[in-house]
Order: structure tokens, then sequence, then C-alpha cells
């Protein structure tokens, strides 16, 4: 029999309450849910166990049912399907230690207590702690929205990450957390220092987003941020959606679809095309990556089938231009990601970042108003304080080889135009855009903040930071 000891707030405020959609509570999928709770001193088995009375027992009195329900619910199989292999495995060792799981219920239940478990874990770090920050990220899955909370604690010489819960959101975001945190960490208020965020408008808005709301809360004020990684996955979403239009997005699709199912053409190209999804950048990238190579050998697989949509010579350099492109963000991408990063190094790798696509397609900038005065509006594209003229469009292509440079000949004037123009301003985009601004630090509206933290680790901070007395 196993036994779990967990504050009874926290049982009744996220077991009993924010897992349950509002018109379950009180019902009997939560009653049956808190049924494996027990008081203490309710059970003669655990009467001798020197327990708090604010504190609850789930009661798990099939062991070997609970651990292996646990593990293959790990594995991605839903509640239906562990509750019938469970039935499966019983019937076939003839072992009554198993039971009967005849109901998904019980393995939902299972379910949530695991999820308990990073609760209470959380609320006896937070004991050891003068301070703690939270991440917040919105996402949704089949069609229901989450909130996934991380706490961040420095103690004992590291800085520890640790996922606190994903909860399904039937009510407002702020409600929930006060919720949530009243039950895990009755001081927060005083102790919140820290929030981020992954930008979402309601988590993050200015006016009547979660962290606002909070920052108004706390004792102290807060440090707000807003990953340099997330505001560079939405520069780059953005930079795809501009500059590919929906001819060029339908021709993408019907060629990935067309080569994933034609097994001899992807096997004469090398390989399986990877499959491509339109919400992502990075998978905008893995598919241009392969086509780059084997772009002979699919136009000649196409044009010798006579297929009606066939790209032309224009699609295929912007094809390439935006694969250079992306490549380059993927390089920055995966710095930011480094263990040892600091808030300081996301605005420089963000800012040398725009340098390099300066190189990349000869620009000129950062220009003042009078420099741009004098620019030839129809021979360039201007965004905001950044230029880059057709000419260095053209010579930049060409450095891509012979075939770019006769298949850009042999365009007709309104293609090339309708070219140099797209790709001209796929590049003023990227260095007059938002990644020259990707400040992680914000301020009350949400804005870059003027002020920025120490150049150092956020444990570092933490232990600088932290009370001597």
């Amino acid at each position: 029999m196993l036994h779990f000891f967990v504050k009874k707030t926290i049982i009744e405020t996220v077991f009993g309450d924010l897992f349950f959609h509002p018109e379950e509570l009180a019902g009997v999928t939560q009653e049956r849910a808190l049924s494996v709770f027990t008081n203490q001193g309710e059970d003669e088995a655990i009467n001798d166990i020197e327990i708090g009375q604010d504190q609850h027992l789930p009661v798990i009195k099939l062991e070997q049912q609970f651990r292996l329900a646990v593990k293959l619910s790990a594995l991605g199989s839903s509640f239906r399907c562990v509750a019938r292999l469970l039935e499966v495995i019983r019937e076939e060792s003839g072992s009554e230690e198993y039971g009967n799981t005849s109901e998904a219920m019980v393995i939902s239940t299972y379910a949530r207590i695991v999820c308990l478990s990073p609760c209470k874990s959380c609320r006896r770090y937070w004991k050891k702690v003068w301070a703690f920050s939270i991440g917040l990220c919105c996402s949704t899955y089949r069609g229901r929205s989450y909130v996934d909370i991380r706490v961040r604690m420095y103690f004992d010489g590291k800085l520890r990450n640790y996922p606190l819960v994903e909860l399904p959101i039937f009510e407002r975001h702020t409600e929930l957390i006060y919720k949530l945190f009243d039950a895990v960490f009755p001081d927060w208020k005083i102790s919140m220092i820290g929030l981020s965020t992954d930008g979402d408008a309601k988590i993050a808005g200015s006016i009547r987003g979660v962290t606002t709301r909070l920052e108004h809360t706390l004792a102290d004020g807060v440090l707000r941020a807003w990953s340099g990684l997330h505001q560079l996955d939405l520069v780059m979403q953005d930079v795809v959606e501009s500059t590919f239009d929906e001819e060029f997005i339908s021709k993408l699709a019907k060629l990935v679809g067309y080569l994933r199912r034609q097994l001899n053409s992807s096997a004469r190209a090398g390989g399986e095309c990877p499959e491509y999804c339109d919400v992502r950048w990075g998978s905008m990238l893995k598919v241009l990556k392969w086509l780059k190579p084997h772009r002979l050998k699919v136009q000649s697989d196409l044009i010798e089938l006579g297929v009606a949509w066939t790209p032309e010579d224009s699609w295929w350099v912007l094809l390439h231009v935006m694969a250079d492109v992306l490549e380059q963000a993927q390089v920055v991408f995966s710095g930011l990601q480094g263990l040892s990063m600091v808030l300081e190094e996301h605005i420089l790798r963000l800012r040398k970042q725009v340098e390099v696509y300066c190189k990349m397609c000869p620009m000129l900038g950062p220009l003042n108003e009078h420099n741009l005065e004098q620019v030839d509006a129809s021979s360039a594209v201007i965004g905001g304080s950044f230029l880059a003229s057709y000419r260095a469009v053209r010579s930049f292509i060409d450095g891509y080889g012979r075939w770019f440079l006769f298949a850009l000949d042999a365009m007709e004037k309104n293609s090339r135009e309708k070219l140099a123009h797209s790709c001209a301003d796929l590049f003023v985009h990227l260095a007059d855009g938002k990644i020259s601004k990707g400040i992680a630090e914000r301020d009350s509206i949400n804005d870059a903040a003027e002020e920025t933290p120490p150049f150092c680790r956020t444990s570092s901070y933490a232990a600088i930071c932290a009370p001597t007395s």
C-alpha cells in the first residue's frame, strides 16, 4: 500500500478544484477522484505515522497497478488504453495485484496524483529560499488551452528549474494562478521576484495580462522577462509569412505532398522529403534545406511528367534565399539555448545577427533621415533606417552560381522586379525589425526595459542579491 503525504490545501485547491471543469465540481467525477484521499487518523494502518492535521494521504491500495499505470501513461497511452492494457495483463497473468481497471477514471485519478508530486516538492524547496521566480507558457491541445508553470529557485549553490504543474484553463488565467500559489506558496506575494513569459498577449499584455496583474499584487515589484528565444521565434515566423505569398505556399505544399507520395522520385532525389507544417518556421527550414541540393532532380522529374503546377525559376531562387536566412537564424536560436547564457548576451547575439544579414545582402544602415531622403525609392527598398538596393540583391543572388545568373537573365522583367523587391524587403525587415530590438527585460507595460541587470548568470545574480541576515 502506498501513501503520499500532501498538504490539505494543495489537495483541495489543485486536485479538487483546478484540475476539474467548473461543471464537474461537486459531481460524481470529482467525488470519485477525491475518494483516494484519507484524512490523518482515519486509516488504522497509518495512525503511527507522525503527520500534521492539515495533511491528506492519497492511499493507493494496489501498488503494482498504480506503478504500471503511471509507466504506461508516460509512454503516451490514453487513459482508456491504459485501463484496457491493465485488464489484459491481469487476465493473462492471473494476478489480482493489477485489480479491476475497467474504467479510465481510475487511471485519470492516478495521473492527477502524480501531478501533485511537483507541487509538494516545490513547496518543500520554497521553504529553503528567500525568493523565487516563475515562468509561464500557454499552449493549446485538441481545442483546450493550458498554462505551463515553472518555478525557479536558487539554493545550495545552484539555480533550480522545476516544472510545477500544467493546468487546463477554465477561468481567467490570473485567478487560476492566484489559487495555485495561495495553496502551494502561502507567502508568494512577498517572495516572488521574477516573471518570464512566452510573450502571449493573455500572459504579457500591458493592461489585463497575467504578468501585469501579478506585478500590481506583489509587494516589492518584479523583474519581467520575455525570452529572446521566443522573440526570435515570432520574428522569423512573421518573416516567413510576410515574404511567401499564398501562391508560393500552395506550390510548396503541393510539391512536398507530391514528393512524399512518389517513392521513385523521392529515391532518385536522395531520400524522403520532410513533412511541412506552415505554423513553424523550423519545419519550413527542414523542407527548404532538403529541396536546395535536390533542385535539379526535382525540377527534371516535374518537367518530364508535365506537372501543371511546376514551380518557375523565380520560385526556386526565393526558396534558396529564404533557406539561407532561416539557417542563420537557426544557428542563433541554438546558441541562445546554452546553459551558461545570460540575459545580456541575448541582446548582443540578436544584434550581431542583424550584422550578419547586412553582410549577406549588402545593405546600408542604420541611416539618418537626411541620407534616406537622397535615395531613389524606385531602385531600393527602405525599411526604418536600413536600405537594400535592387542592385545589391542581384549581386547577392548571382553569387549562388551560374544557374541563378542565367535564370535571372531569362526571367521576364516583371518577374525579376518582383523577386528583387521580395528579397530586398525580406532583408530590411530582418535588419530593422524586432530582432535588433529583442531585449529580454520588460517594463511594467511590457516594452523593452531601459535598465538591464548585471552581466552575469542568473544564479550569480541570485547569490549577490540574497539577504545576509
